[in-house]
């Protein structure tokens, strides 16, 4: 056996039981086991030559070497290598089935003959199409397939392909994939017991392989599939699933998933009225994603949908970190549970829970409970009904336990429309914190009939602190809405603690029980003028009740003389607005009924408020802005002062939030009585800020920043003055006045252009310097060599008429003049200790240095090779070759660019747009200018540069025209970034999602 060996000993005893087994015994009583090494030794010396004389049963042992692909298997076989440990891939010792350098596209080639085989601890190298390939004919079945610890690499899929007939009792486990695709399922017939478990996706050395980790087109039936306990690490999608058929028992489970388009993508839209969806389950996976974190679109006619579970993922996302969206057409829903979900998104919703009910369908069971959203661009969760019909009824919703906070639109967000329930709404037990609108908002669209009616509790919820209302009541004039409020907290919100627009039908809505307190336009408000809403036996903040005096209550003619929260609206009075400060109260009776009110807060349970913990009771007072007016660019300091008010010590938890968007959060424990400034800070651009903490608001504006202006002066032999006016903080400013080596005489027009600013001891010695408003009058024209420095005496004020392109940050204007010069080599020599970027050990010096020559015409500058002639630790010496006469600006480039791409918007209709961001850091010593070249199949898309100042990150966004369906490739300086995905219109669009 060459010294070699063999990976495997096999002893085979067989047992037959009663009942059925899962794999065909037909022919087991005579079954061999044969061998192959590549250097001889054994029976063959190829794989498929073992393959072609094994029968049904057999078992072939392969030996460590090289191996030609292209193995088809038309037989029941085991083909075993080195399976090694536990962990993800085959052992060191695993025999390689090769490419040949990429002319093979296949490694193992499986017809549906090959049913019962098992393929383990093989090495499959850069095939360029399947590492293992499905080769089944229409109307035939694959089945009883085993394909474990292996390595499977490929520039296009590690297994799969079109599949034209059925997969059954397919096991996929324990492989490492480092190929584009990892598997690849396109199959026109059905799929059953399809296990996908205990696999690794990346690209080979722990990054981002190129596409889906787990790609399904389905065609058939689908039943029994399960990916789960796997890592996938891709540019595109974790899994990427399209269900046309009647599914069932489908579950993603347990998953690692990095992906930086959508992290789990779950599209079922069966083409036949009648195919239900059942079982669908996606739960306890990890998915950091930069688009849609896991997304789960399902449609259906004429049938069901029951059995959907998204529970106990960790979500952090771009785009909506959960996407639940389901379509019944004449049909029931049934039992949707998202629960106990940890999500995060950066620019949608945490959670989004859709149902589009039409045609008499039905929701029965669907729950968004025990989820905690940390951080939301827009709503924490948005719950979305839709109906079409009289009958349309809806059951079972609960919106509970969750927790929210910091987000930029509502906490929670239930929005109904045209549908009947049959019992109560559950929005219970929720706590909700820093949300940048209301902190729960309750919204019920026109209802088709007058037999259409809505029933809903809010009750147990915590809401603090929200940009908004606590909550917010909304409904379409006439529609018939039972709302109970009870037990709730609603505090230190900026606008109303209860908000009842001027549509709702109030005289169905009751308010006891709740806390509300510290809400800065008052505690509740009826907008509705025509009845007034029963909120008696609340507490207000204080044993004296409500604090509008001019009202009086409807019903007992009581006062509202407290110093409690406001109620506000009148009756007979129209639509009352307070905006985002203390409401005006009109003199009358008041549209809130509140007597008797409660004189002490009410023990609202274990979901006490956030600012209340531990028994305190906080104060935040003190809101200051500083600067007060603060210019483009500058960093303002927010500072207030929290005090606890309360008998007891406990946490206060609140944030700074401008316009919407948290800036820092901020915990601070207190003893009674004891006080604690709090601060956080702001970079801010030009326009209004509306900044909150607590009850508290302050605007403040952000004015132009005035242009950085720099001049000089020579004042003696070698001293120049340099005065910077409204310089930028943190920044350089560095002026070059180079010896310039010629062979004749040649000007120095001293400039600078394209500076920062900062403070900088500067001695410099001059050669012969010339003005440079001559210089532009004609640069071209000879100047006498003798010529006194005439214009610098006057000094030399720098405005933005020539700004230096990329990049430089120092710099300096010279002019080559003389008769008769059609070029000149001139040489710079840098002093390191003045220009440290040109000492960094990993520079490219020859592209630091940057020369340009001032075209007059097109008024820009246009770059000159540089060329390093020399370097030692003190200075650096470079030479060019000067083009002729002319304006010549010199300069250091100390930036450091550094970029994250993503590509949004896919897939787009024709005629729309994809877009290309790309976030720019500079993390070197000067600004620099990033000018890329994008190229979106073989058109290059003209992009406006940017210039990026020392540690400033700049987002360049690149909108790219979808002038074609299909895929198009899209690369950034050379390198591909991702792909323009185009549909034909925007009903492909809607089908696509």
């Amino acid at each position: 056996m060459n010294g070699r060996g063999y990976l495997a000993v096999v002893v085979t005893a067989l047992v037959v039981l009663s009942g059925a087994t899962p794999f065909a015994l037909v022919g087991t009583a005579s079954a061999a086991t044969l061998t192959v090494d590549d250097s001889g030794g054994a029976d063959y010396t190829t794989i498929q030559a073992a393959v072609n004389a094994a029968s049904d049963g057999d078992t072939i042992l392969v030996a460590p070497g090289t191996y030609a692909g292209d193995i088809t298997i038309d037989k029941r076989l085991t083909l075993r290598g080195d399976t090694g440990d536990s962990s993800f891939g085959p052992g060191a010792n695993a025999p390689l089935v090769d490419s040949n350098a990429g002319s093979i596209d296949e490694g193992f080639v499986l017809t549906a003959a090959a049913s019962g085989t098992v393929i383990e601890g093989f090495v499959l190298n850069d095939f360029g199409d399947e590492g293992i390939k499905f080769d089944v004919a229409s109307g035939a079945t694959l089945s009883n397939v085993v394909i474990r610890d292996n390595r499977i690499g490929g520039d296009d899929d590690g297994i799969g392909q079109g599949v034209d007939g059925s997969l059954a009792n397919i096991e996929i486990t324990n492989n490492h994939f480092v190929s584009e695709y990892g598997i690849y399922l396109s199959v026109d017939g059905d799929v059953t017991d399809l296990s996908i478990t205990n696999n690794r996706f990346d690209d080979g050395s722990g990054g981002l392989a190129g596409d889906e980790s787990v790609y399904f087109s389905i065609d058939g039936t689908v039943a029994n599939i399960d990916v789960s306990n796997n890592v996938m690490l891709t540019e595109y999608y974790g899994v990427y699933a399209y269900f046309y058929n009647a599914t069932s028992d489908v579950t993603v489970t347990n998953n690692d998933v990095t992906a930086d388009y959508e992290g789990i993508y779950i599209d079922i839209e069966p083409y036949d009225d009648g195919d239900a969806v059942s079982g669908v389950t996606v739960s306890n996976n990890d998915v950091t994603s930069d688009d849609y974190g896991i997304y789960l679109d399902i449609e259906v006619y004429d049938a069901d949908v029951t059995g959907v579970t998204v529970s106990n993922n960790d979500v952090d996302s771009y785009y909506e970190a959960v996407y639940v969206d389901i379509s019944a057409d004449n049909g029931d829903v049934v039992d949707v549970s998202v629960d106990g979900n940890t999500l995060a998104s950066d620019s949608d919703e945490g959670l989004y829970l859709y149902f589009d009910l039409d045609d008499d369908a039905s929701l029965d069971g669907a729950t968004a409970d025990g989820n905690t959203v940390t951080t939301a661009d827009d709503a924490g969760i948005y719950v979305e009904l839709y109906g079409d019909s009289s009958t349309t009824t809806v059951s079972g919703l609960s919106v509970s336990d969750n927790t929210v906070s910091n987000t930029g639109d509502q906490g929670i967000y239930v929005e109904i429309y045209r549908v009947n329930t049959t019992d109560t709404i559950q929005v219970r037990d929720n706590a909700v914190a820093n949300a940048g609108d209301e902190g729960i908002e309750f919204y019920v669209g026109r209802l088709v009939s007058s037999q259409q009616s809505v029933s809903a509790i809010v009750a147990g919820n915590v809401v603090d602190g929200s940009n908004g209302d606590g909550l917010a009541v909304d409904t379409t004039q006439g529609d018939d809405l039972t709302l109970d409020v009870t037990g709730n907290a609603f505090t230190d919100n900026a606008n109303y603690g209860i908000d009842l627009d001027y549509t709702t039908s109030v005289e169905s809505v009751t308010i006891s029980g709740n806390n509300i307190a510290g809400n800065v336009a008052g505690g509740v408000r009826n907008a509705n003028g025509s009845a007034y809403v029963d909120a008696r036996n609340n507490w207000w903040g204080n044993a004296s009740g409500p604090s509008s005096a001019s009202l009086l209550d409807p019903e007992s003619g009581t006062a509202a003389n407290g110093t409690g929260d406001a109620v506000v609206g009148t009756l007979g009075g129209g639509q009352v607005f307070a905006g985002y400060s203390a409401a005006t109260i009109v003199s009358g009776e008041s549209s809130v009924r509140f007597d008797p009110f409660a004189t002490t807060p009410f023990d609202i349970g274990t979901s006490v408020p956030a600012a209340a913990r531990g028994g305190a009771q906080f104060v935040v007072t003190n809101l200051v802005v500083s600067p007060d007016a603060p210019t483009d660019g500058d960093e303002v300091t927010l500072t207030a002062t929290v005090t606890n008010v309360g008998d007891g010590s406990g946490e206060f938890r609140g944030g700074f939030v401008a316009d919407f968007r948290l800036v820092e959060n901020v915990q601070v424990t207190l003893a009674p009585d004891e006080s604690r400034n709090v601060s956080a800070t702001l970079v801010v651009e030009r326009g209004s800020y509306y900044v909150t903490i607590g009850s508290l608001t302050e605007r403040f504006v952000v004015g132009p920043r005035p242009a950085t202006t720099v001049s000089t002066e020579v004042v003696g032999d070698g001293t120049v003055n340099i005065e910077v006016r409204e310089p930028r903080a943190g920044s350089q400013t560095d002026v070059l006045v180079p010896f310039v080596e010629a062979a004749n005489e040649t000007g120095v027009a001293l400039d600078v252009l394209g500076v920062t600013a900062g403070d900088d001891d500067y001695d410099l010695r001059l050669r012969q310097a010339g003005d440079l408003d001559t210089l532009l009058a004609d640069p071209e024209a000879p100047k006498d060599a003798d010529s006194d420095a005439d214009g610098l005496d006057d000094g030399i004020e720098v405005d933005a008429r020539l700004a230096l392109p990329s990049g430089a940050v120092a710099g300096a204007l010279f002019a080559l003049d003389g008769d008769d010069v059609d070029g000149v080599t001139v040489e710079f020599t840098f002093d390191t200790a003045r220009y440290p970027a040109l000492a960094e050990a990993d520079r490219d010096l020859a592209s630091s240095v940057v020369l340009y020559r001032y075209d007059p015409d097109a008024e820009t500058f246009e770059q000159v090779a540089v060329t390093l002639v020399s370097a030692t630790n003190e200075t650096v010496t470079v030479s060019a070759e000067a083009p002729g006469l002319g304006i010549y600006a010199l300069g250091v480039d100390a930036s450091r660019l550094e970029t994250t791409v993503s590509v949004v918007g896919n897939p787009a209709p024709v005629g729309g747009t994809v877009t290309l961001a790309v976030n720019v850091t500079n993390v070197g010593s000067g600004a620099g200018v990033y000018a890329p070249v994008v190229v979106v199949g073989a058109d290059e898309v003209p992009v406006e540069p940017v210039v990026v100042g020392v540690n400033e990150t700049v987002e360049v966004r690149v909108d790219l025209p979808v002038t074609r369906p299909g895929f198009t490739m899209i690369t950034l300086d050379g390198t591909v970034v991702g792909l323009r995905v185009g549909v034909e219109d925007r009903a492909a669009l809607a089908r696509a999602y």
